[in-house]
């Protein structure tokens, strides 16, 4: 898959920062997924996003922001062929585990881009950058028992098959517990287990033949078996997997069900579209533990982590030989972070203020510098700005500089210009002053995903080599002072409560409300389309309806989020009751209609949100605006 480079710039994603490296493993997994795609449309396999990816995929347009891996799901007789055909068919350097291999113990099928890290620029080329093994966990869905005390029975019996495969994982030889509990199975299901071949194998494959009696035409209940067995949950309807329809998912689309909506109820609950940040049920990032590997491996080479270094505190003595302070930008979406500081020091007359824009380089996924930007222009429509260029480094010795960009060469995704690095711009200044132009909602930093972030936030040379760190809230700043000493030790304390400071811009002034008619962005899904039909268009006509009657003083944006012609719907009764509604909207507007299937940044120019569950709803959040989700009950 083809990601522009911008998109690998770490982020603050909803009050969440998102490292390069992060993005990478995004990119990554994704590519796994196209190759897993391409031999289920060659087998007419269908697979569906689940767990988190789908929920990223309603809530977020991608990723969650705090999750770092790819979930998907398949029925059963789907998942079947898959196995039987994945290993052949995906590239040779894939992996392909399940329970019938050493090692692997679970209820799933995982496939991985390799198996142990790389960086030849064969593996860099085809995985963004990533060094690491990326993969995606695929679960089985099985048919439920039409009879809640048969179903019951079947998990107590699952439960004790697992907890025999566990044991027989780990003993050598076999204690007499677990000698006594297989005799318990093999007399409880009528069955010879053969010692002399795997009795993990065995006894797996006991627990699936349990779920073989039920197919489409018994029950119209299906779940997750994994999680069925140990939590008793993802349960769902079998009619809400029927079909797939395509999502937008960072720069692409994903599959998942067409009824998205109920299964997500199902998940997470009504209030799904209300982000919980919490922790992973696997160790945060996946591939922590690999990273530490090459860490140690390479230790103080390897490019993207900043060791603490007792001296770094320390700076020449610097005499200013001008009134110069310095501003020293990189990109023009972060001048805000900044501005508040060069409104404060133009007010002092004696010094000369002066904004310069440096370049900034993509890195290179063995840490060298790649790909050169320099944004200047962009800056000239808010702040007078001068060329990098002319300014005479080797001579003059401003009074303070200012940065943005904490990095210097320790960033997995971006790097300014090494002459712009903390280390060497506080031999030539009196004052290095560090501004964050990444603030990540401090809720957010105390979660656990928050709290791994912020290691790439944080323990970086800008915060080490500067003489000061302009914080917007002292609960961020509590939050650095803890990340630090946590880093460097408890008898560096005094250093960063020297340098860790509270300067909060002054609160922007609340802008007025502009008189004439407000205009409502109005959202439809498919996925109601799906799970309500004729009732989700009988809503849709009252919406409009409603909004015609009120067209005086309210404009409305209806914007579908999907196509019209979304070969999902198919001919048919839905297909055509829902052409007939948008011919009738034309012929009468209540305002614009969007077409496109994906309503994109524009539409944050409405006022106010309605309709089905999407991504702009956290951004019309965030954006302070009010939202109200359509209730096709009502």
């Amino acid at each position: 898959m083809d990601f522009p480079s911008e998109w690998f710039e770490p982020e603050v994603r909803e009050g969440f920062f998102v490292n390069g490296m992060m993005k990478r493993a995004w990119a990554a997994q994704l590519d796994v997924l196209a190759e897993i795609d391409r031999v289920c449309v060659r087998h007419g396999l269908q697979w569906f996003a689940d767990c988190g990816t789908l929920l990223g995929a309603v809530r977020h347009g991608g990723f969650i922001p705090w999750d770092d891996d790819i979930d998907i799901c398949m029925l059963r007789d789907d998942y079947k062929k898959f196995q039987e055909v994945a290993e052949a068919e995906l590239p040779k350097d894939f992996v392909v585990m399940d329970y019938r291999k050493e090692g692997f113990h679970e209820l799933l099928t995982y496939v991985g881009s390799g198996s142990s890290i790389r960086m030849d620029e064969e593996y860099f080329s085809k995985f963004h950058g990533f060094p690491f093994v990326a993969g995606i966990d695929i679960f089985p869905l099985d048919f439920a028992s039409p009879d809640p005390e048969e179903e019951e029975r079947r998990t107590e019996l699952a439960n004790l098959l697992q907890s025999a495969a566990g044991c027989v994982e780990k003993e050598n030889p076999l204690s007499r517990e677990t000698l006594s509990l297989l005799k318990q199975i093999e007399s409880t299901l009528h069955c010879r287990l053969d010692h002399k071949k795997s009795l993990k194998v065995q006894l797996m494959d006991l627990t699936i033949s349990l779920y073989d009696k039920y197919d489409r035409s018994t029950t119209d209940e299906i779940f997750l078996l994994p999680y069925w067995i140990d939590y008793h949950n993802h349960r769902y309807r079998l009619e809400w997997f029927g079909s797939s329809v395509l999502l937008p998912f960072e720069t692409g689309t994903i599959r998942v069900p067409a009824m998205y909506e109920a299964v997500l109820r199902t998940e997470y609950g009504a209030n799904y579209m209300t982000p919980v940040v919490g922790g992973a049920v696997h160790g945060y990032p996946f591939y922590s533990a690999q990273e530490t590997v090459l860490a140690e491996h390479l230790g103080a080479s390897y490019p993207f982590r900043y060791f603490w270094d007792p001296q770094d505190p320390g700076r020449p003595e610097v005499e200013p030989n001008c009134a110069d302070v310095l501003f020293f930008p990189y990109k023009a979406d972060y001048w805000p972070s900044m501005r508040f500081a060069y409104e404060e020091e133009l007010k002092d007359p004696s010094q000369q203020v002066r904004v310069i824009p440096i370049p900034w380089f993509d890195k290179n996924p063995d840490g060298s510098l790649g790909e050169g930007h320099y944004e200047a222009e962009r800056f000239m429509k808010e702040v007078p700005v001068e060329s990098f260029q002319s300014y005479d480094y080797d001579h003059r010795r401003p009074l303070k500089i200012y940065i943005q960009a904490p990095f210097d060469d320790k960033d997995y995704t971006i790097s300014v210009h090494p002459v712009f690095y903390a280390r060497n711009l506080k031999n030539m200044t009196k004052e290095l002053i560090y501004i964050p132009c990444f603030l990540p909602k401090e809720e957010i930093l105390r979660s656990v995903p928050g709290q791994i972030s912020l290691s790439h936030l944080v323990t970086l040379p800008g915060v080490a080599q500067a003489d000061k760190v302009l914080l917007p809230s002292e609960e961020l700043c509590s939050i650095y002072l803890e990340a630090l000493i946590k880093w460097a030790g408890e008898d560096t304390k005094g250093i960063w409560e020297k340098k860790i400071l509270c300067r909060a811009p002054a609160p922007a002034e609340p802008e007025e409300t502009k008189p004439g008619k407000k205009t409502i962005l109005y959202v439809t899904g498919i996925s109601s389309l799906f799970e309500h039909r004729e009732k989700a268009l009988s809503k849709i006509r009252r919406v409009l309806d409603l909004f015609r009657e009120e067209k005086e003083r309210i404009s409305l944006l209806w914007a579908p989020s999907f196509r019209l012609d979304d070969p999902a719907l198919a001919k048919g009764p839905l297909a055509n009751g829902l052409a007939d509604l948008v011919e009738e909207y034309k012929k009468d507007p209540v305002g614009l209609l969007d077409e496109s299937g994906s309503p994109g940044e524009a539409a944050l120019a409405c006022d106010a949100y309605y309709g089905d569950p999407g991504p702009l709803v956290i951004k019309f959040r965030e954006a302070g605006k009010p939202v109200m989700l359509q209730n096709v009950e009502v």
